[in-house]
């Protein structure tokens, strides 16, 4: 592609501003995705300067307009990883922002893991969002202090971080997890849904790590494991996943994912009632061992009323 001047490459990053939460986003997403790095630098410049071009479509709602502009900074960071860590090394306030911390789970660098680390050891007050972004991110990263940090963030004094680390820790914990989660299942005060994921946890954790004395009896296990289809030759890539969040109640038969074996379309399906307690897969990717846990020990919602006669 010819370099385009820094004219032309202006007028991109300002109508993508201007599309957000608009049905041309995604178009002039592909355009910002075309430029060189300049692309990140005007980015940065014009989040610094919001008030030099128009931010989002003048229909468009707020919360759509507000998460295409989360979501351009996670583009410049995967297209950009370089550049966009430059900026954020050469700003210290950018180094708390959960819109950055989000984003910096696109930059496999080693700069980029110790900020994500410093945030989640962050322990002034008002950086809960902070520590959950920041582990996130490190999640994405597949980084090996993972496991080590939720076994702290489970006993976190926020309650959203606390069930944030609970519920990853069904997927990425180990053995130095088993005390907090042990305690926060037990413990009084603790709310319920935090308190099914922590012995959700502590199951997924126990199978995982071979710890016999803590694997309930077949016939108690809360969790069932859904893998993808079993093949010795054929390429399995996931195309389109219709569960996004942990908590979520499926059907017997209800469609999770839609996934590519070879030539053919494959669909996993809920083998059960219960609700989703991890999810590992991701459009695009081959999908891992364990694709979702369900959790069958959930007691059930309480039944639902129709406004009918």
């Amino acid at each position: 592609m010819a370099d385009v001047t820094e004219l032309d490459a202006t007028a991109v990053v300002h109508q993508l501003l201007a599309a957000a939460g608009s049905r041309l986003y995604d178009s002039w997403l592909t355009e910002f995705e075309r430029l060189n790095d300049i692309g990140c630098d005007l980015l940065f410049a014009l989040r610094d300067r919001p008030g030099d071009t128009p931010i989002g479509a003048r229909t468009a709602h707020p919360r759509d307009i507000a998460e295409d502009l989360w979501h351009a900074f996670v583009h410049a960071a995967r297209r950009w990883p370089d550049r966009f860590l430059e900026h954020v090394l050469s700003d210290p306030a950018l180094h708390e922002d959960i819109e950055i911390l989000d984003a910096l789970g696109e930059v496999d660098r080693p700069a980029a893991r110790a900020l994500l680390v410093a945030a989640v050891n962050q322990r002034r007050a008002g950086h809960a969002f902070g520590r959950r972004y920041a582990i996130g991110s490190l999640i994405r990263l597949s980084d090996p202090q993972v496991p080590g940090l939720l076994a702290r963030l489970v006993k976190d004094r926020d309650s959203s971080v606390r069930f944030a680390a609970v519920t990853a820790a069904i997927e990425h914990g180990d053995a130095r997890c088993m005390p907090a989660l042990q305690h926060v299942s037990e413990a009084a005060k603790t709310p319920w849904g935090t308190r099914q994921f922590a012995l959700d946890a502590i199951e997924a954790i126990a199978s995982r790590e071979g710890l016999a004395d803590l694997i309930p009896p077949s016939g108690q296990r809360r969790l069932v494991e859904l893998r993808p289809p079993a093949t010795r030759t054929a390429a399995v890539t996931v195309l389109e996943v219709f569960i996004h969040h942990i908590g979520a109640r499926v059907t017997t038969g209800e469609a999770m994912a839609r996934l590519q074996v070879g030539r053919r379309i494959h669909h996993t399906k809920a083998p059960c009632d219960g609700v989703v307690a991890s999810i590992g897969v991701s459009p695009g990717w081959e999908p891992p061992p364990i694709m979702f846990r369900i959790s069958t020990a959930h007691p059930p919602l309480a039944p639902r009323f129709s406004s009918a006669a």
